[in-house]
């Protein structure tokens, strides 16, 4: 934890036109809060699963209308959610979230069947988020904790001003050259 406060203060000291621009450190915040997500369950559930990437599981998962509170999207907040994950090497996960949120990890895996078969990635995922891990743990009470390697990326990349997961608020005024008004040119 000491290396990461001395690399945030040292990015602000060796950047500091960066860390008064547009956001700059808000983005920074946002993207270390989108490392680790975790929250606890409640309700009719069991689980006992682990994911190495989205590509590799191994477990399974089965609620149904359960009671969620935690880290979520950026928030802390409360919402029902019902899971169906299995996973023996490869796996499928399935999620139905209801309000306030729309979307917690989405719907990913491996798909057999009629539509085809192969790897289906989560809407709304960018590609760094194949390099999640997860484990879920769960008879009645339980706990969700995600490790986003992919968002561990998108903050080093930020704190060079780069985007990759095209979450930071006013990147393009960030990424624009500063250019002198046409008047203090005029008047030379």
């Amino acid at each position: 934890m000491r290396a990461l406060a001395a690399c945030l203060l040292t990015s602000l000291l060796v950047f500091p036109a960066c860390a008064t621009r547009d956001n700059y450190v808000v983005n920074r915040v946002a993207d270390f809060s989108d490392i680790l997500r975790v929250h606890l369950m409640f309700g009719p559930g069991i689980a006992v699963k682990a994911e190495a990437t989205r590509l590799l599981h191994l477990g399974g998962a089965y609620t149904h209308n359960t009671f969620a509170w935690g880290w979520h999207n950026r928030a802390v907040g409360a919402w029902r959610e019902s899971i169906r994950s299995w996973g023996l090497l490869v796996g499928h996960h399935e999620e139905e979230i209801g309000p306030p949120l729309d979307y917690y990890s989405g719907d990913y895996g491996w798909t057999f069947g009629e539509g085809g078969m192969g790897f289906q990635p989560a809407t709304g995922e960018f590609d760094l988020d194949l390099l999640t891990f997860r484990a879920q743990l769960m008879l009645l009470i339980g706990i969700d904790l995600e490790v986003r390697v992919g968002e561990v990326l998108d903050f080093v990349a930020g704190i060079f001003q780069f985007d990759p997961a095209a979450d930071d608020r006013d990147y393009e005024n960030m990424r624009s050259v500063d250019e002198p008004e046409a008047a203090d040119a005029s008047a030379g």
